[in-house]
């Protein structure tokens, strides 16, 4: 049974209790963070506008910066693994190493909504007292695809026409690997045969 003031579901009572003097910071963190986090959107939209733009580059980098900086302070691993991976990402192309397109631009909308997604979990923490397990959000899919992500437009590589047609939606990525699996057994056919 659970003491006093201890919650009595057994996931949370495994979970961390947060001081008074983390909970102060937390909420502030949330506050900044989700005013951060809701900003990139709309930077990204005008950085389609003009790729080059070293100032809107900065303006979606800088947010994924400073919540890398504070999460680490935190101890907040996954919000930190995720804030760094894609704040690697935007430093390639503040250095100039490639633009930011269409296939970056949607993996940095989707860091952002893993990053809400954990976000939630800590506001969860910051009303229940105690620092939720985040264990069912998995960040090592994400983290291994920005990292391909900046690989591949670091080295001008071309996203292939399967990738392309599962980012859209037009396919599931389990017909691409039929296709292709089809397409090693007559290699005369192209994919979209």
């Amino acid at each position: 049974t659970a003491q006093p003031g201890e919650p009595s579901d057994p996931e949370v009572k495994a979970s961390q209790k947060i001081s008074d003097d983390d909970m102060e910071i937390l909420v502030d963190f949330l506050c900044e963070a989700e005013e951060n986090l809701d900003s990139i959107e709309i930077n990204l939209i005008e950085l389609e506008q003009d790729p080059s733009n070293v100032e809107i580059i900065n303006n979606v980098f800088r947010p994924f910066h400073t919540i890398k900086g504070v999460s680490g302070f935190l101890s907040l691993h996954k919000i930190n693994a995720v804030s760094h991976a894609t704040e690697n990402l935007l430093d390639g192309a503040r250095s100039g190493d490639f633009l930011i397109d269409n296939r970056a631009t949607d993996i940095i909308l989707e860091s952002v909504d893993l990053l809400k997604a954990l976000l939630e979990m800590v506001k969860q923490g910051t009303q229940t007292g105690f620092m939720p397990l985040d264990s069912h959000i998995d960040v090592k899919n994400l983290q291994d695809r920005l990292l391909e992500t900046q690989n591949a437009l670091t080295h001008n590589q071309k996203e292939p026409l399967g990738e392309i047609l599962v980012r859209k939606g037009a396919v599931e990525p389990v017909q691409v690997d039929t296709a292709l699996k089809a397409q090693k057994s007559r290699p005369d056919k192209k994919l979209g045969e």
